[in-house]
């Protein structure tokens, strides 16, 4: 709700397996999902898949309540973890940096 107020076309998905499906569907700007999905997804595999399906570097924001140093060890380019609580507007300032930097 708070990116549909600011402007921003959101598409929510719930599932690995919808947002996969989803992929032949969307035009992307920037994914914002959470680190743990369940069932042994990632969702770096998912922005892994965008990326790839898209031939571009899609920016993501990885949303987490993990603060086990696995999460600082995040390995992939142009990727930024926010921790939970969220600070909508600390999101809403990296959203704009990212959807910047990515035109």
């Amino acid at each position: 709700m708070l990116l549909s107020t600011e402007g921003l076309d959101v598409t929510a998905l719930s599932s690995p397996t919808v947002a996969y499906a989803a992929l032949d569907h969307l035009r992307l700007q920037l994914i914002i999902t959470d680190f743990h999905l369940g069932d042994m997804e990632s969702s770096i595999d998912i922005v892994k898949k965008a990326r790839k399906r898209f031939d571009s570097v899609i920016p993501a924001i990885l949303v987490t309540g993990d603060t086990s140093p696995t999460i600082g060890r995040i390995d992939c380019e142009n990727v930024r973890v926010m921790t939970k609580p969220l600070d909508a507007e600390e999101l809403l300032e990296i959203i704009r940096q990212l959807i910047t930097s990515s035109l």
